[in-house]
């Protein structure tokens, strides 16, 4: 399974973080910035930005209030102003990483690459940002390039995994989590992610030896809960698989992505009913999600109750599930 790890997503907590409390003074100095969007105040576009600090102090006031767009057209004027201040790049790419434009902000922190000293956290960033941008294969350039730089780092190769795994190289993914683990031996994620990839190839006594490890360092953690599931399940042990999740309520599990964990072992067990039932409130309280309401239906049917798998395979077709009319022409035959 690819993964869309946490990890990740806290890097580019950071980098905002960062930019947010930022209010250094680099020397000034000459590579225009990437355009920032319409939709800024009159009051961002006529702000000073005669010195850095100057337009590091207006930027930040709009950083702290979620106004990207507004700090972004401070940032641009003053990149294009002063071209090579490297942490004015950097701030300027958290300022686009608040606005979604994950591509644009990657063009910041490669110039803050090149002005440099690039500095093993610009290239985790840089590294992070790329991922999210679709650009797999500089991302993996840019963590190599960190972790060559500073060995001692574990989050470093624990993030190029998790940039392997979305190329589809699991036996690098696999080295690059036991080189963090050589570096620091309690990550969870690192031992959770080698259970996935175990599960992935059917080693069910590895993936329990991993998860087990994931597991004693984050005991509450659902995700490592339901690899721990899968691998029951996957042994045909329905009542071990639902023990470890029915604690949990529909909303958690779906965001954990263990719901159908939880339903498939439900119904391993001959509970169907209330496996459609699992489901059917997730789709009540999540609302948008189609495919809820239409495992429910599908369910529902499997239980033998015709009534509440047309109306939630009605809803599924409401909001637009592809297969939600074929289900309803196929129970009306």
């Amino acid at each position: 399974m690819l993964l869309a790890t946490v990890a990740l997503a806290l890097v580019l907590v950071v980098i905002v973080a960062f930019a947010i409390r930022a209010a250094l003074t680099p020397p000034p100095s000459t590579t225009p910035g990437t355009v920032a969007p319409a939709g800024a105040s009159t009051d961002a576009t006529t702000r000073s930005i005669d010195t850095i600090n100057a337009a590091l102090d207006a930027a930040d006031e709009y950083l702290r209030s979620g106004q990207y767009v507004n700090a972004g057209v401070i940032l641009d004027r003053a990149a294009k102003k002063f071209p090579d201040d490297r942490q004015l790049r950097e701030i300027y790419a958290a300022s686009l990483l608040g606005q979604q434009r994950p591509a644009d902000a990657l063009v910041q922190l490669e110039e803050a690459l090149r002005i440099g000293p690039p500095t093993v956290k610009l290239y985790m960033d840089a590294g992070v940002v790329a991922n999210q941008a679709g650009k797999t294969d500089r991302a993996a350039e840019l963590l190599s390039l960190g972790a060559l730089k500073d060995p001692t780092e574990p989050q470093l190769p624990l993030y190029l995994a998790m940039v392997q795994i979305k190329q589809g190289k699991d036996a690098a993914a696999t080295a690059s989590l036991a080189k963090a683990l050589r570096i620091k031996d309690d990550l969870p994620e690192a031992w959770g992610t080698l259970a996935e990839l175990s599960l992935k190839s059917n080693d069910l006594s590895l993936a329990r030896q991993h998860v087990g490890k994931a597991r004693a360092l984050q005991p509450e953690s659902i995700r490592w809960r339901n690899v721990e599931a899968k691998i029951a399940k996957r042994e045909g042990n329905a009542h071990g698989a639902i023990a470890l999740l029915q604690a949990f309520d529909a909303e958690d599990l779906y965001k954990a992505s263990a719901l159908s964990t939880l339903a498939d072992a439900m119904a391993m067990d001959g509970k169907v009913l209330g496996a459609a039932r699992l489901y059917s409130q997730a789709a009540i309280t999540v609302a948008t999600d189609a495919d809820l309401y239409y495992q429910a239906g599908v369910f529902f049917k499997r239980a033998g109750d015709t009534s509440m798998a047309e109306a939630s395979a009605r809803m599924a077709l409401e909001l637009r599930h592809a297969k939600a009319r074929e289900f309803l022409d196929d129970m009306r035959k």
